[in-house]
């Protein structure tokens, strides 16, 4: 079969797959909506679109840093979630001196203390000296180098964290949380897609129809999610969005309907609905004049989330003066009770303007909005207390992952691991490196498995790391933090037990097909994480772009490739030798499964159970995919690493690896509810793009009857994050989700034993063996 007849199999199948399938898939340029220039959008057709471009940020060369988390679109709540909880095990007592909601106060983890947001310095310098917290989650109260100063004064020497849960930070002493070597942490844009739903509505017209044509001021991240929000609704409006010089509608990663210009006189020329969505910095101080106010057109609206100093004081002055122009300015109370004044002091008082200002704090204070502002914060706080965990591991001498040359003593206390997958296995090493002797029981059914290929990076997440529809976007963040640790671990790991290091092959090519119109972004995601310090004590290495024409008969049909930091594995191989390398540490196997009554008694004897979960768990979502092995053929798949070719979903990324004279493939991503017909033609299109790749070796395959398909099963979850939760007295559930299980499986089990210290009131397990504990 030519490649060109593969080409049009693959084109076929692709319109095969339904909509609910096709859905996985990222917008394409032939799916924008048509722009409707003489009708308005009724709120009810407003679109919520789930994908985010904001980049995850954030720098470990100075205290003060911004951690971005991404807006959500989702229509369900999010929650906190055990994992992040369980990340919070040893961080320490987290004060809460902001609103907090149900999700809050059900789900932070033990040890928070809430305190009355509405309590001033005084009290709050109080609670800071009695309480000695680890971290503080701050509202809108002004903190500055007083009580900065008498927090640090109360812990000296401890790693303190400040975060707002919210955007602005202009109300805490930066500087103060630099010099006293405090991390100071926000929240933009988490709240995005709430505050955008707010300014539709507010700018729709009292048939609560949309303008035709909105002028949006400012790209950040609320500005981004109204501009998807309103380009992705049946009608959409023209829509033009003001930002800084060299920002782009792409580099935003914008609809191309939406019109991305630079000058604000041209932005604001006759404009009618005008939504005011701009960071507030030195540049955008009193950005807004009079003259823009009086460009606007007759019966213009205004719609406000920025602080109000980006209106210079003539801009208020003349807008006051227009009685047909309107404004609604939403922000906390502390900044309306300033705009007050601040209009009062103009001689324009609210008074004077009548129905035509609104000052309202509406925009963030939804039920939804806050469970996801207490999500975000915990999460937050989550990553952080992971970051610095696995960071004071790395860096202690005391530290090691060197599996035990023999069993543990006679009176070593005894601990159960049910499974005997990658998670399975690497939870036993730690629990006999705590000094247990360790029972695993069941066997790895293979389901995860049957693909002997894995590859081990920052980014072992899906086929857009930053985009992944399958992710909540709020724990988006928190997924790639806890695959920058397992990775880091997976390192020390190796250099801690010599013996396995030939069985991981250095470097990772990233690449996408040739026809993927997005490729520079997705590998510029890629280079990004990368980029970034991420835990202390790791350098993760840097990302290098691979010439054109490198590959050269390796991998067909590709678009630009780099070359990263990653290994890859022959899982299988990896699985028999630690087996092998902990039996002789004295861990014991035994095949089969355990009743829910033996369950019981081992943790009635106060044993504990480890229950490192598999994909027929319950709560677990099984996600499909297919590994290939076929004789390789032409140099196919000899490209000196691992190769990961990105495609959309449900394609997802495409493993490669090359064993022997054997060609190995796997790839896509079906979660159950798609069902078994969808499932087929998934396949069918994961095979169709196997063979653009690998033509020589696929058609040589197929004639020969060589071609081996197999159906692997990994375990997932709903909200994309790996698990680590109290299931019952004595007993833990644990497990890696999706394509990262595999790359945070040595994360886990270290705060399993977090957990299991904490029930032993911080009383660890002496160790059978010197050098075996692990750092504390």
């Amino acid at each position: 079969m030519r490649s060109s007849t593969w080409r049009a199999a693959f084109q076929r199948t692709q319109l095969a797959l339904s909509p609910s399938t096709a859905a996985f898939a990222p917008p394409g340029p032939g799916n924008r909506p048509s722009r409707s220039t003489d009708r308005k959008m009724p709120l009810s057709a407003l679109g919520r679109p789930g994908a985010s471009a904001a980049p995850v940020n954030g720098s470990r060369s100075v205290p003060v840093r911004e951690r971005t988390a991404l807006s959500v679109a989702d229509t369900a709540a999010p929650r906190i979630a055990p994992i992040a909880r369980a990340f919070l095990q040893p961080f320490g007592r987290i004060l809460w001196v902001a609103p907090s909601g149900q999700a809050a106060r059900e789900g932070a983890p033990a040890g928070t203390l809430f305190c009355d947001p509405r309590s001033g310095t005084s009290h709050l310098i109080r609670e800071l000296q009695r309480t000695r917290p680890t971290a503080v989650v701050l509202g809108d109260l002004a903190v500055g180098a007083d009580v900065l100063g008498a927090w640090r004064a109360a812990c000296p020497g401890a790693e303190l964290v400040l975060l707002r849960r919210g955007t602005s930070t202009d109300r805490i002493d930066a500087q103060a949380c630099t010099r006293l070597g405090i991390a100071l942490l926000r929240l933009p844009g988490l709240n995005a897609s709430h505050v955008a739903g707010f300014i539709a509505t507010k700018l729709a017209d009292p048939d609560g129809n949309v303008p035709a044509d909105i002028r949006i001021l400012g790209g950040g991240h609320v500005g981004q999610a109204l501009a998807r929000q309103l380009a992705a609704g049946s009608q959409p409006p023209r829509i033009t969005m003001f930002t800084r010089p060299g920002i782009t509608g792409a580099s935003l990663g914008l609809p191309g309907s939406v019109r991305v210009v630079h000058e604000l006189d041209r932005t604001l020329q006759g404009a009618r609905a005008i939504a005011v969505c701009l960071s507030l910095r030195e540049d955008s101080r009193a950005l807004v004049s009079a003259t823009h106010m009086a460009d606007l057109a007759r019966g213009a609206r205004i719609v406000c989330v920025s602080k109000p100093d980006v209106f210079s004081d003539a801009a208020l002055t003349a807008l006051a003066g227009r009685a047909c122009v309107s404004l609604v300015l939403d922000y906390g109370p502390h900044v309306l009770d300033a705009f007050r004044a601040r209009l009062n002091a103009l001689g324009s008082p609210p008074p004077i303007w009548g129905a035509r200002l609104t000052l309202t704090s509406e925009a963030a204070t939804s039920a939804a909005c806050a469970a996801e502002l207490d999500t975000g914060v915990v999460h937050s706080l989550a990553r952080e207390a992971l970051d610095q965990h696995v960071s004071r591991l790395l860096t202690d001498p005391a530290f090691s992952l060197r599996i035990p040359p023999g069993p543990p003593g006679a009176q070593a206390p005894v601990a159960h691991v049910i499974g005997s997958g990658i998670n399975g296995l690497y939870t036993a090493l730690v629990l006999r490196l705590q000094g247990y002797a360790v029972q695993v029981t069941g066997q790895s059914d293979g389901a995860s498995h049957r693909a002997n290929i894995r590859h081990v990076s920052l980014t072992e997440t899906s086929a857009q790391p930053l985009r992944n529809p399958r992710l909540q976007e709020i724990n988006q963040a928190l997924v790639t933090s806890t695959n920058a640790a397992g990775y880091a671990l997976l390192r020390r790991f190796v250099q801690d037990n010599p013996r396995f290091g030939g069985l991981f092959d250095e470097g990772l090519i990233r690449t996408t097909p040739a026809t993927d119109t997005d490729a520079t972004a997705a590998l510029s995601a890629q280079t990004a994480i990368h980029q970034r310090a991420w835990i202390r004590g790791f350098a993760p290495g840097r990302v290098e772009a691979i010439p054109a024409g490198t590959l050269g008969s390796a991998v067909k049909a590709i678009g630009p490739a780099v070359r990263c930091p990653g290994l890859s594995v022959p899982v299988l191989d990896l699985l028999r030798e630690l087996k092998s390398a902990l039996a002789q540490a004295g861990v014991g196997f035994v095949e089969g499964r355990v009743g829910r009554a033996e369950l019981e008694a081992r943790s009635a004897r106060g044993e504990p159970v480890i229950i490192a979960t598999g994909a027929d768990q319950p709560g677990i979502v099984p996600v499909t995919g297919w590994f290939f092995r076929l004789p390789a053929q032409d140099g196919e798949g000899q490209a000196g690493a691992g190769v990961k070719v990105h495609h959309p979903l449900p394609i997802g990324v495409m493993n490669v690896r090359r064993d022997g004279t054997d060609l190995l493939v796997s790839a896509g991503q079906v979660p159950p509810h798609l069902g078994a017909a969808r499932a087929q033609a998934v396949k069918a299109l994961v095979l169709a793009a196997a063979r653009q790749h690998f033509p020589a070796s696929f058609f040589h395959a197929e004639r020969q009857g060589l071609l081996q398909v197999t159906e692997c099963v990994r375990p997932g979850s709903e909200d994309g994050l790996s698990r680590i939760e109290q299931a019952a007295h004595q007993q833990i559930l644990t497990g890696g989700t999706f394509a990262a299980g595999f790359t945070q499986a040595l994360v886990l089990p270290l705060f399993v034993r977090e957990l299991l210290q904490a029930r032993a009131d911080q009383s660890p397990v002496p160790a059978q063996h010197p050098g075996e504990l692990m750092g504390q």
